[in-house]
């Protein structure tokens, strides 16, 4: 949940400056490190052993090997500001769906 108001600190580093770019970095990337911790339970946790490398490395290929090329096509577009709002939707949809999933007991925790 701490991602998604931080994602937009994007857009507070649009051009030189090293004080924004250091603030950009420290506060992103601590949050970086929360999320990172949680991911790989998270998601684990969503699927059954028997499927769990496939479906990781389908969702990460998927939106985490896509992510670069998205920013840079909506960067030469000029609606670079769209890919924090992209980076967010994706978020909250992932705590939508994790919840959803918990509430029907579809995590499979400790198998």
């Amino acid at each position: 949940m701490l991602a998604i108001p931080t994602v937009f600190l994007m857009l507070a580093y649009t051009g030189p400056g090293l004080g924004t770019l250091a603030v950009v970095l420290l506060v992103g990337g601590a949050v970086l490190i929360l999320n990172m911790t949680v991911y790989n339970i998270v998601g684990a946790s969503l699927m059954p052993i028997a499927c769990r490398a496939a479906g990781c490395g389908i969702g990460v290929a998927l939106f985490g090997g896509t992510a670069s090329y998205l920013l840079v096509w909506l960067q030469r577009a000029h609606l670079g500001w769209l890919f924090p709002c992209y980076v967010a939707v994706l978020c909250a949809l992932s705590i939508a769906l994790y919840l959803v999933a918990r509430r029907r007991g579809e995590v499979y925790v400790g198998e």
